[in-house]
C-alpha cells in the first residue's frame, strides 16, 4: 500500500510523506488502508503494533 501525505501550516504545504507498506504483512488485517476503518490516521508505528510488528527507531 502506498500513501502520500502533505502536512499544511497555514494552508501552505510544509511538509510532504510517503509511506509503503507490503500488502503481504497488512492485506488481510484492520489495517491494511491507512485511512480507512478502525486505525484510520493512527501512525504507522501503532497501526503496525496491532498486528504484532514493533517498529524501530533506526
Amino acid at each position: 500500500m502506498h500513501t502520500s501525505y502533505v502536512y499544511l501550516a497555514d494552508d501552505k504545504p510544509v511538509q510532504l510523506a510517503e509511506s509503503w507498506e507490503p500488502l503481504a504483512l497488512t492485506g488481510q488485517s484492520l489495517i491494511a488502508l491507512p485511512e480507512v476503518g478502525p486505525y484510520a490516521g493512527v501512525g504507522v508505528a501503532a497501526r503496525m503494533r496491532v498486528i504484532g510488528i514493533e517498529v524501530g527507531t533506526r
